[in-house]
C-alpha cells in the first residue's frame, strides 16, 4: 500500500459522527434518482451486478494521485491509511488494495482541508495553464467543477476511456441533471459518499409521537398520506409555551426546527418543483417568473412554517443552525432538518427518534423527493492530463467497487444499523434515497438563486416572489446564458 505523504487532513471524517448539515445542494420527474439497477429487454428483465467493464491492464506501477476536498459535512476520503475494524474505512482500504493489485499502480491523495477546496480548483487552473498536471483525476465541489469546465481545463467525462456512465454506480439522474447540451464535464457516482451525505431528511421524536397520540408517520409515508397538510397538522399539535412566559423562546415546545436557509429549497424539491429546468435540448432556463406552481408552493411553504409558529425563528445565516438541533435533541421539538450525515449526532439522543423523507405537496404526487444538496464532490479529469486511459481505468473501477462493496458497509453499518433505531427508520432510509433529486439553482447556482435570493427571503419573512424574481431575472438570465453559450460553441 502506499504511503499517503501528500494527506492535509486535520482528522478522518469517516465513521464520523460530527454534527452538520451541508454547505451550498433540476427536478422534473426525469431527474429522479432511483436506486434501480435492472435493465430491461423484450424477453426478460436482468439485475446489474454493478460489476464495471474495464479489461485486465497492467500500468508497471504507474503512481496515481487524487486531489480530493475535506470538508466537516461529509466522508469524502477515497483512501485511508490502514484497518482499524471499522466496516466502512476497511471497505475503503480494500478497495484501495483491490485496485493497486488489479492494475499494477500505486495509489496515493492529496486531501485539501475543509475551506480549501478553491485552492485545489485554482492550483487545477495554474497548472493547466502552464501545461503541466499533478493530479490523474480528481474529487471537486460541484459548482468548483462547473467554473473549471468554462475554463477548458478539464475533460467531457465520455471522452475518458472505459467510463460507463449507464452503469449503476454511476448516479445517471442526478449526472443528466448536470448535463448541459449533452456534454458532462464531471460524475456524481458511488466512488464518493458526499452526495449520499449531503441528502436531506426529516428526523422526528418518537416519544412525542405517542405522547400526543399522533398518526404513526411510517403509515402516513406508506400510504401516501404524508403531505404538506399532514406534517403542518403533527407539527401544530405539539408546538406549545412549555415555560408560560408568552414569549417564544428555546425552552419552549416546536412542530419544527432548521437553518433558515434550508427550508425553502427542502419543501420545494419535495413538491416537485425546481428553480432552474432545462429546455428540450438541455439547457438550463430560470424557470421560477412563469412557473405558478413554483409560486402556489412558495407561498403554501410561508404559511407552514411561518403562520403557524411550529418553527423556532432564527435568523442564522449558517447552514446548520446548532441550537436548534440541540432542542430536538433534548426534546423540545417533533421533526427536525438533518442530513444523512448529521443524523449521526442523534445517536446519544435519549428519546427514540425515526426519519421521514419531506413531506409530498398533496396525496396526487405519485413520489417523495428528498433534494441533495450542492457542495458535493463529482469526479473530474485535468485536460493536461496525457494517460486517461490509466484515470478512466482507476476512476470506473473504484465506482464499481463502491456500489459492490463501500456502499453497502457505509449504508448498511453505518447508516441503516447505527442511526436508525428501528426497522421503520431503515425502511425509510431506502425510500428517502430511492427518489434522490438535484436543483441546479441550489447547486450550481447557489450563490445567485438559494443563498443570493431565498435565503434571506425566507430568514425575512419576504413573500413577494413576483416582483422579487423580475428583479434579479435579468442578472441570472445573464449568468445561465454565459454557460449555455459555451456549450452551444461546442456542438
Amino acid at each position: 500500500m502506499s504511503q499517503k505523504s501528500h494527506r492535509q487532513l486535520t482528522a478522518l471524517l469517516i465513521l464520523s459522527l460530527s454534527f452538520s448539515i451541508s454547505a451550498c445542494g433540476d427536478m422534473s420527474d426525469a431527474d429522479v434518482v432511483t436506486d434501480d439497477v435492472t435493465t430491461s429487454t423484450a424477453a426478460e428483465t436482468t439485475v446489474d451486478d454493478g460489476s464495471d467493464s474495464v479489461p485486465a491492464l497492467n500500468f508497471d506501477g504507474t503512481e496515481i494521485l487524487i486531489g480530493t476536498p475535506d470538508n466537516t459535512h461529509y466522508n469524502g476520503d477515497l483512501t485511508t491509511d490502514e484497518q482499524n475494524g471499522e466496516v466502512y474505512n476497511d471497505a475503503l482500504w480494500s478497495r484501495e488494495q483491490t485496485i493497486e493489485e488489479r492494475f499494477n499502480v500505486s495509489i496515493d491523495e492529496e486531501i485539501f482541508p475543509n475551506g480549501t477546496s478553491g485552492v485545489l480548483r485554482d492550483n487545477i487552473i495554474k497548472e493547466v495553464a502552464a501545461g503541466d498536471c499533478t493530479y490523474d483525476f480528481c474529487m471537486m465541489t460541484d459548482r468548483y467543477a462547473l467554473q473549471l469546465a468554462l475554463q477548458n481545463t478539464i475533460y467531457d467525462m465520455n471522452e475518458i476511456p472505459y467510463i460507463d456512465t449507464e452503469k449503476p454506480y454511476w448516479t445517471r439522474q442526478i449526472n443528466d441533471a448536470m448535463r448541459v447540451g449533452g456534454r458532462l464535464y464531471f460524475l456524481f457516482g458511488d466512488i464518493s459518499m458526499t452526495a449520499l451525505d449531503y441528502t436531506h431528511l426529516i428526523a422526528f421524536n418518537s416519544r412525542l409521537i405517542s405522547d400526543y397520540s399522533l398518526e404513526n408517520p411510517y403509515d402516513l409515508v406508506r400510504s401516501g398520506e404524508w403531505t404538506y397538510d399532514k406534517f403542518a397538522d403533527l407539527a401544530k399539535a405539539v408546538t406549545s409555551d412549555l415555560n408560560g412566559n408568552s414569549i417564544q423562546d428555546e425552552d419552549d415546545m416546536y412542530g419544527f426546527v432548521s437553518a433558515p436557509k434550508q427550508i425553502l429549497p427542502c419543501f420545494w424539491i419535495a413538491a416537485g418543483e425546481q428553480s432552474i429546468k432545462k429546455d428540450d435540448d438541455g439547457y438550463p432556463y430560470f424557470s421560477i417568473p412563469a412557473d405558478t406552481h413554483f409560486a402556489d408552493v412558495f407561498d403554501r411553504i410561508y404559511e407552514l412554517i411561518w403562520d403557524t409558529n411550529i418553527w423556532y425563528v432564527n435568523t442564522n445565516d449558517s447552514n446548520t443552525y446548532y441550537e436548534t438541533l440541540r432542542q430536538f435533541q433534548e426534546g423540545h421539538s417533533l421533526f427536525a432538518a438533518h442530513t444523512l450525515y448529521s443524523v449521526g449526532q442523534l445517536r446519544d439522543m435519549v428519546d427514540d427518534f425515526g426519519v421521514l423523507p419531506y413531506p409530498k405537496w398533496d396525496e396526487s404526487q405519485t413520489d417523495y423527493y428528498s433534494r441533495v444538496e450542492g457542495g458535493a464532490q463529482v469526479c473530474i479529469v485535468p485536460i493536461t492530463n496525457a494517460d486517461t486511459e490509466v484515470a478512466g481505468a482507476v476512476i470506473e473501477a473504484m465506482c464499481s467497487y463502491s456500489y459492490q462493496n463501500v456502499i453497502p458497509a457505509y449504508y448498511e453499518m453505518t447508516i441503516k444499523a447505527k442511526y436508525s433505531r428501528d426497522d421503520d427508520s431503515a425502511e425509510m432510509f431506502d425510500l428517502i434515497l430511492k427518489n434522490r433529486t438535484y436543483d441546479l439553482g441550489d447547486t450550481f447556482w447557489c450563490e445567485q438563486i438559494r443563498d443570493g435570493i431565498f435565503a434571506q427571503m425566507f430568514k425575512k419573512n419576504d413573500r413577494t416572489l413576483v416582483s422579487t424574481m423580475e428583479s434579479k431575472r435579468a442578472a441570472i438570465e445573464a449568468e445561465l446564458e454565459k454557460v449555455n453559450s459555451f456549450f452551444r460553441e461546442l456542438e
